[in-house]
């Protein structure tokens, strides 16, 4: 196969940075560098000038890595296109954005950048129509070759292209960040009245703009992955972070500030906004007051990086004024990207709303949440995905409405269905944006909300545990055990609605069955932290009021779940007959290691759920007995998990003459011995008797002596 040796965009790339730092310490004196200068303006006007056909391709050349002819075209695009990135480059920091002749260079390098890019996408795409349509006809031949010479086939592989083989591939985009927060900089923030004439050339064509912010995106996402590796250097960070505080400042005036917005890139800004604050607040995290400070112009005040309220409030609330906005106009027919703005603008508001602490301004942004939410009347899935998301985020972190598991359920217990056919189910509207187009993207939701408040749970366990194998008594120890209590029981009122509404069969039942097993493994891991903690003081159960969730567990959810068992084996017991008489009418059988993978994959939860179930009565039963209290009241026998032995009709009525034969038998037998028992005994029979064991107890002198008699394993004796 072709190796790249040296990449002529990035050496391109190189030369026209070493002119721009000539420039500014040598001046235009040195000869080389005059000579450089012209060299770049020649070969950025060629190249502009340029059509693709005039570069050497052609639209019916073949690209496909797959060939050699291919891999050696596609290695030349990316060369060419590297060096047209570079001449780029070299015009946008040498007047791009003041000359209106430069400005008409720039626009058609990336005019060219993109006709063959699209070039490549099209050869490659009429080779796979090509490949479908010769499928069929290449089929046999392959099979004959395959017989014939396939050590052959494996042994001439492609050279040179194996597994372990590890060739250099240049990183994509001769861009240098610098050159990227420039330029976007100059098309979306410049309003300086000498500079409108050569900008207005570049924001009155889409494409570039578009170009320019989907490259801002690749770039960040190289960083990102650089950034996961080395993270922040200090010092040496600094340049990369200043280019990145620029690009994120621009693209904040530009998506939520700024009145004069370019249209064509509103959208693709907005989310490159919510990747580079992604970025920052996870790759920079002691740099987050330098880069918010950016972002508005207010004094940041008593501001530090642990306590960021007095910067992080003013940038919310503009992001709020944007999301207010685009809710307004959520329902014109005419704004056909307004869901996805208002969408990507609530990612940001959420993301911005993890930073914020429970300092000043968390009750005004806590105000505004609930207004947003309560004014949000729509069924649009790209919208109310994030909105829900925020809302339940703030239950989490401030508590603000801590009933909201509880009254999504009912919600889609109401729109779903109970189990049982004949109860009527009272209808819950608490929510307009819940309906039955969104009840199947609020379950997900709220099932990975309630997994999130288990996991608060199990980190609060482990902290108690902690606490009370020491021997000093913490005060707050009572408190956060009643506190805990108050939240599981909150969660149990939600599960219980889940667990009475018929979802259909999949992953929405799935995961309703992989939450209650989470619910009781953290409800048994609660059991055992109070069993141990009354060695201490028994008096801790009742103070936690821990006795009224376990009863509150039994009788509110642990025999729906059993219902939900029973439902289960019956729906897919009809689903499967159903699906036998389908296969019986098409004369078609099931494979029988896909029929067993059926069955593991539907069966998976159920026994592990039952497991848990049972575990949990067992430490309640053992907590009691310290207690002295029956925690396990209201509950229900347990089910094995194993397995059920169901009878037929036919086999239980088998089974009953079969009883009443072997009582009949019984009787008969049982009429014989008081028979024999009445019969008079007179005193000969006990002489009689002890002449028999007499005769017995007498040892044979010719027969071997009698071994002693001994307990098998059975509990029986050996007999000689």
């Amino acid at each position: 196969g072709w190796v790249l040796e040296e990449p002529a965009g990035w050496f391109l790339n190189c030369v026209q940075m070493l002119v721009g730092k000539a420039q500014q310490v040598v001046g235009e004196e040195c000869e080389n560098l005059e000579r450089l200068v012209v060299l770049l303006e020649e070969m950025a006007n060629k190249y502009s000038e340029c059509e693709v056909g005039d570069l050497g391709f052609e639209d019916t050349d073949n690209f496909d890595r797959k060939t050699k002819d291919g891999e050696r075209r596609s290695i030349q695009v990316e060369q060419l296109l590297g060096v047209l990135e570079a001449l780029m480059e070299y015009m946008i920091t040498h007047g791009g954005d003041q000359e209106e002749d430069k400005s008409r260079v720039l626009l058609n390098l990336q005019r060219n950048h993109s006709a063959l890019e699209s070039l490549m996408v099209t050869s490659l795409q009429r080779k796979k129509g090509k490949k479908g349509e010769k499928k069929d006809k290449n089929t046999d031949k392959k099979d004959n070759k395959e017989g014939q010479g396939g050590d052959k086939t494996e042994s001439d592989g492609k050279r040179g292209r194996t597994a372990t083989d590890s060739t250099f591939i240049p990183p994509p985009h001769c861009f240098s960040l610098k050159c990227l927060s420039l330029i976007l900089s100059f098309t979306l923030s410049d309003r300086l009245p000498a500079h409108q004439a050569a900008l207005s050339l570049l924001r009155s064509d889409p494409q570039f703009s578009i170009y320019l912010v989907t490259t801002i995106s690749s770039k960040l996402t190289q960083i990102s992955s650089s950034l996961s590796i080395t993270g922040d250097e200090g010092p040496q960070s600094d340049n990369l972070f200043r280019y990145l505080n620029s690009i994120t400042s621009t693209l904040f005036n530009h998506s939520m500030v700024s009145q004069e917005q370019v249209h064509s890139v509103i959208l693709p800004s907005t989310s490159c906004l919510l990747q580079v604050l992604e970025l920052l607040l996870t790759q920079f995290p002691r740099r987050k007051l330098s880069f918010l400070d950016s972002l508005t112009d207010t004094n940041p005040g008593t501001a530090t990086e642990e306590h960021l309220n007095p910067v992080l409030v003013p940038v919310m609330k503009k992001v709020m004024k944007k999301l207010a906005a685009y809710t307004d106009r959520l329902e014109e027919a005419d704004e056909v990207e307004i869901p996805s703005k208002l969408a990507t603008t609530v990612s940001i508001f959420a993301l911005l709303f993890k930073e914020l602490d429970d300092g000043e301004g968390m009750e005004q942004v806590k105000e505004w949440i609930k207004k947003y939410m309560d004014q949000l009347e729509t069924d649009n899935c790209t919208v109310l995905k994030p909105s829900v998301t925020l809302l339940l985020q703030t239950v989490i972190k401030v508590k603000s409405h801590p009933t909201i598991g509880l009254e999504l359920a009912k919600g889609l217990h109401s729109l779903t269905g109970d189990l049982d056919t004949s109860v009527e189910v009272e209808v819950a509207s608490k929510h307009v944006w819940l309906t039955n187009s969104t009840k199947d993207i609020i379950l997900p939701l709220l099932l990975e909300h309630l997994e999130g408040v288990f996991d608060s749970c199990d980190l609060a366990i482990s902290w108690l545990k902690a606490l009370s194998s020491t021997s000093t008594i913490n005060p707050t120890m009572s408190t956060s055990e009643s506190s805990l209590c108050m939240l599981l029981a909150r969660q149990v009122n939600a599960a219980s609605e889940l667990v009475k509404t018929a979802f259909p069969l999949g992953q929405s039942m799935d995961g309703v069955l992989k939450l209650l097993v989470r619910l009781y493994t953290v409800a048994g891991s609660l059991t055992k932290h109070f069993t141990l903690r009354t060695r201490q003081n028994k008096a801790v159960v009742g103070q936690a009021k821990f006795e009224k969730l376990a009863i509150m567990i039994n009788s509110q959810l642990t025999k729906h779940v059993y219902n939900l068992i029973t439902w289960l084996e019956n729906m897919q017991k009809e689903r499967d007959l159903q699906a036998a008489a389908a296969r019986a009418a098409k004369h078609k059988t099931v494979d029988p290691t896909v029929a067993r993978a059926k069955v593991l994959r539907e069966s998976r939860y159920i026994p592990n759920l039952i497991l848990k179930i049972e575990t949990l009565e067992k430490d309640l039963i053992k907590l009691g007995k310290r207690i002295g209290q029956n925690l396990c009241e209201g509950n229900k026998v347990s089910i094995s998990r194993d397995f059920r032995i169901k009878f037929s009709e036919e086999l239980m009525e088998k089974l009953r003459e079969d009883e009443d034969e072997e009582s009949d038998n019984d009787t008969d037998d049982s009429a014989d011995d008081s028979r024999i028992q009445d019969t008079p005994s007179n005193s000969n029979s006990t002489a009689v008797e002890d002449l028999t064991k007499a005769s017995l107890n007498q040892e044979d002198p010719s027969q071997p002596p009698s071994k002693k008699s001994k307990p098998n394993k059975f509990g029986r004796k050996k007999e000689n």
